[in-house]
């Protein structure tokens, strides 16, 4: 890895020049940043402690709306419809909404696992 500018790390990570400079001047050592103002460069150690704090795909969830086609024989489950493949998929619901949810609209949460596998929750907090 190479020194990066400041500004390019900010737009990779989505967030200000302004936000990341004073994190910079607070967490990271003198030795790691070169420059002043907007030409500020990171070398590599600090680029790897910004990576840790800024970045953030992993965490972020995808989120899609389903609509609940019916009640699945487990009432934990609902089958919803995909948006994108138009497929019923099982989507996992909280047991207190079971039988409220046929017809209507709902936030879903997609989880991918590790080994590629693909399930979906549902997001709402109460009832409908």
């Amino acid at each position: 890895m190479r020194k990066r500018l400041l500004r390019e790390l900010a737009d990779e990570y989505g967030r200000d020049f302004a936000t990341l400079d004073v994190f910079c001047e607070m967490n990271l050592e003198p030795s790691m940043i070169t420059g002043k103002g907007k030409r500020q460069w990171i070398n590599e150690d600090g680029q790897i402690i910004l990576s840790r704090e800024f970045d953030l795909s992993e965490v972020i969830p995808k989120m899609l709306r389903m609509k609940v086609v019916k009640q699945a024989p487990n009432p934990k489950f609902v089958y919803g419809l995909h948006p994108d493949t138009k497929l019923r998929v099982p989507v996992m619901i909280r047991k207190q909404m079971a039988g409220k949810l046929v017809d209507k609209m709902i936030p879903v949460e997609v989880i991918t696992d590790s080994d590629g596998g693909v399930s979906y929750r549902c997001t709402v907090r109460r009832f409908l």
